[in-house]
């Protein structure tokens, strides 16, 4: 198992652009959803299905950001799928898990 790190997360964010679409401010809308406590909340897709945001659904977006659609969005988000290393996918859920009040 391969452990993250908050502070590399930070740094895949913004190295890989996130920063231009999802805020990491509470409310903040910079053309996608914002990441500030997205981590193990419960969303709606827009097949009317709810999940938790976890592991499993943080990956499968971002490698296909088609699969779960959240309800009211449109994605227009491109495929990072093979552009990140395993650590990578570590780190950046680690940041996310940080992001709270």
């Amino acid at each position: 198992m391969i452990v993250g790190s908050a502070e590399r997360g930070l740094a895949v964010y913004e190295s890989n652009n996130c920063s231009d679409c999802h805020a990491v401010e509470p409310n903040a809308w910079w053309g996608a959803p914002t990441f500030h406590g997205i981590w193990g909340s419960e969303i709606t897709l827009t097949t009317g299905q709810s999940i938790t945001v976890d592991e499993a659904y943080v990956r499968e977006s971002i490698d296909d950001p088609y699969a779960k659609v959240r309800e009211g969005l449109a994605s227009d988000m491109a495929s990072y799928e093979g552009r990140l290393s395993e650590q990578d996918y570590a780190d950046f859920v680690a940041f996310l898990k940080t992001i709270r009040d």
